[in-house]
């Protein structure tokens, strides 16, 4: 049995049915932080962050400027998690350039977390 070639219309519908489903699925919000969630580190300014969510239950907040992501079920558990991991890589580069020599990406994350958490 030969099938006919989809038409410009089908493809055209199809892929609008595709989009809104993405649209669906992949939703972003931007969220300024201002703090760090523990009296022991503060931020010398607000960043700001981005938080996808990928599904009902599954989001990524994202601070692009340093590589740095935290994961949650929801937004404030996704920038919890992600208050934490800015801590913890800001810890761990800054003992580690006391070490060793850090290479250029690490370097530069360090730099950028240095310009916006304090102790």
């Amino acid at each position: 049995m030969i099938s006919e070639a989809p038409t410009l219309e089908s493809l055209s519908s199809l892929v609008q049915d595709l989009g809104s489903q993405l649209q669906n699925v992949l939703r972003t919000h931007t969220v300024a932080l201002n703090d760090l969630g523990t009296p022991a580190w503060k931020m010398s300014r607000p960043i700001l962050a981005t938080v996808e969510q990928r599904a009902s239950d599954d989001f990524a907040a994202c601070f692009y400027n340093a590589d740095v992501y935290g994961y949650g079920d929801s937004i404030p558990s996704s920038l919890e998690d992600l208050k934490e991991h800015l801590v913890s890589q800001y810890e761990f580069l800054s003992e580690e350039a006391q070490r060793v020599e850090l290479g250029p990406a690490m370097v530069e994350q360090l730099l950028v977390l240095q310009r916006v958490i304090e102790k």
